[in-house]
Protein backbone atom coordinates (compact mmCIF):
# COMPACT_ATOMS: atom_id res chain seq x y z
CA UNK A 1 0.00 0.00 0.00
CA UNK A 2 2.16 3.40 -1.28
CA UNK A 3 2.13 6.47 0.22
CA UNK A 4 -0.68 8.78 -1.45
CA UNK A 5 0.16 12.37 -2.09
CA UNK A 6 -2.67 14.63 -1.74
CA UNK A 7 -2.86 15.78 -5.14
CA UNK A 8 -3.76 12.36 -5.85
CA UNK A 9 -6.41 11.46 -2.96
CA UNK A 10 -9.98 11.01 -4.69
CA UNK A 11 -13.23 11.71 -4.58
CA UNK A 12 -15.67 10.94 -1.58
CA UNK A 13 -17.98 7.50 -2.96
CA UNK A 14 -18.94 6.24 -6.21
CA UNK A 15 -20.93 9.52 -6.53
CA UNK A 16 -17.58 11.87 -7.28
CA UNK A 17 -19.41 14.87 -5.30
CA UNK A 18 -15.70 16.06 -4.36
CA UNK A 19 -13.85 17.46 -6.64
CA UNK A 20 -10.42 19.20 -5.48
CA UNK A 21 -9.18 22.66 -6.62
CA UNK A 22 -6.23 23.17 -4.42
CA UNK A 23 -3.89 21.81 -2.08
CA UNK A 24 -3.32 24.24 0.49
CA UNK A 25 -1.21 22.28 2.50
CA UNK A 26 0.26 19.03 1.21
CA UNK A 27 2.20 18.12 4.84
CA UNK A 28 4.55 15.19 4.85
CA UNK A 29 4.30 11.64 5.21
CA UNK A 30 2.93 10.84 8.80
CA UNK A 31 1.78 14.47 8.71
CA UNK A 32 -1.55 16.25 7.61
CA UNK A 33 -2.68 18.54 4.21
CA UNK A 34 -5.38 20.78 4.00
CA UNK A 35 -7.63 21.11 0.60
CA UNK A 36 -9.52 23.58 -1.39
CA UNK A 37 -12.57 22.13 -2.90
CA UNK A 38 -16.19 21.45 -4.25
CA UNK A 39 -18.69 19.52 -2.59
CA UNK A 40 -21.52 18.78 -4.25
CA UNK A 41 -20.76 22.26 -6.27
CA UNK A 42 -20.43 23.91 -3.52
CA UNK A 43 -16.50 25.43 -2.29
CA UNK A 44 -15.35 23.28 1.00
CA UNK A 45 -12.62 23.04 2.97
CA UNK A 46 -10.72 19.32 3.40
CA UNK A 47 -8.07 18.14 5.45
CA UNK A 48 -6.59 14.36 6.39
CA UNK A 49 -4.05 12.64 7.69
CA UNK A 50 -1.41 11.45 5.40
CA UNK A 51 -0.37 8.18 5.54
CA UNK A 52 3.19 6.68 4.35
CA UNK A 53 4.14 3.71 2.46
CA UNK A 54 2.42 1.03 4.68
CA UNK A 55 -1.06 2.58 5.73
CA UNK A 56 -3.08 5.14 3.72
CA UNK A 57 -3.71 7.98 5.99
CA UNK A 58 -7.00 8.65 7.60
CA UNK A 59 -10.07 8.83 6.25
CA UNK A 60 -10.40 6.02 3.69
CA UNK A 61 -13.42 4.87 2.15
CA UNK A 62 -13.62 1.68 0.64
CA UNK A 63 -9.55 1.54 1.16
CA UNK A 64 -8.87 4.57 -0.60
CA UNK A 65 -7.95 7.70 0.97
CA UNK A 66 -10.48 10.64 0.74
CA UNK A 67 -11.24 13.79 2.24
CA UNK A 68 -12.76 14.62 5.63
CA UNK A 69 -14.93 18.12 5.26
CA UNK A 70 -14.15 20.81 7.91
CA UNK A 71 -17.57 21.68 9.31
CA UNK A 72 -18.51 25.17 7.44
CA UNK A 73 -19.02 27.03 10.52
CA UNK A 74 -15.18 26.00 11.51
CA UNK A 75 -13.88 26.73 7.67
CA UNK A 76 -12.63 30.12 8.09
CA UNK A 77 -10.80 29.96 11.30
CA UNK A 78 -8.90 26.90 9.79
CA UNK A 79 -8.52 28.14 6.70
CA UNK A 80 -7.03 31.34 8.18
CA UNK A 81 -4.67 29.11 10.28
CA UNK A 82 -3.29 27.16 7.71
CA UNK A 83 -2.53 30.35 5.72
CA UNK A 84 -1.11 31.62 8.69
CA UNK A 85 1.25 28.30 9.21
CA UNK A 86 2.06 28.14 5.56
CA UNK A 87 3.36 32.04 5.73
CA UNK A 88 5.13 30.92 9.19
CA UNK A 89 6.95 27.72 7.46
CA UNK A 90 7.85 29.98 4.83
CA UNK A 91 9.21 32.79 6.49
CA UNK A 92 11.50 30.93 8.64
CA UNK A 93 12.61 28.75 5.60
CA UNK A 94 16.78 29.54 5.64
Amino acid sequence: MPYIPPEEVGPFGPQNVWELSEVLYPGEQDGWSAAEGTYNGQPRLGIRWNGNEDRHGFPTSFGSPVWFLIPEELEDAVRMAVKVMVLWQRFREP
